[in-house]
C-alpha cells in the first residue's frame, strides 16, 4: 500500500511539473511546447542576419544521464530569452550539460 501511495505521489508531482512547464510566463505571453520545439539547435554558425542573444546552458540532473533532456532544457532557456536558434558549442561527457550561444534570427534557419 505504501508503494502505491509513493507512485501516486510521484505521478502528481510529475503532472504539476508538466503544467508549470507549459503555463504562461510572468510577462503574460503564453508558451507552448510547439513554440519551444521551434528553437533550432545546430553546430553550424548562425547566419549574419541573426542577432546574438547570449550564452545558454541546459542541464539534466537525474538518476541517469539524458542528453535529450539537457537539450530540451537548453531549448526552453533559449526560448525564454527570445531566441529561435542555438549554436551548440559543447556538452559534458556524461551528457548532463550542454552549452551554446543563442540567436534571434529573422529568417529562421
Amino acid at each position: 500500500m505504501d508503494h502505491m501511495k509513493f507512485i501516486l505521489g510521484v505521478g502528481i508531482v510529475l503532472f504539476f511539473s508538466a503544467c508549470a512547464f507549459l503555463s504562461p510566463s510572468n510577462n503574460g505571453s503564453g508558451k507552448n511546447l510547439k513554440s519551444i520545439l521551434a528553437v533550432k539547435l545546430s553546430k553550424v554558425e548562425a547566419r549574419e542576419t541573426c542577432e546574438a542573444v547570449g550564452p545558454v546552458t541546459g542541464t539534466h540532473l537525474g538518476l541517469k544521464p539524458d542528453l535529450r533532456k539537457a537539450l530540451a532544457d537548453l531549448r526552453k532557456k533559449a526560448f525564454d530569452k527570445g531566441a529561435n536558434y542555438v549554436r551548440l558549442d559543447s556538452s559534458s561527457q556524461a551528457g548532463t550539460t550542454v552549452q551554446g550561444m543563442s540567436f534571434k534570427c529573422p529568417d529562421q534557419i
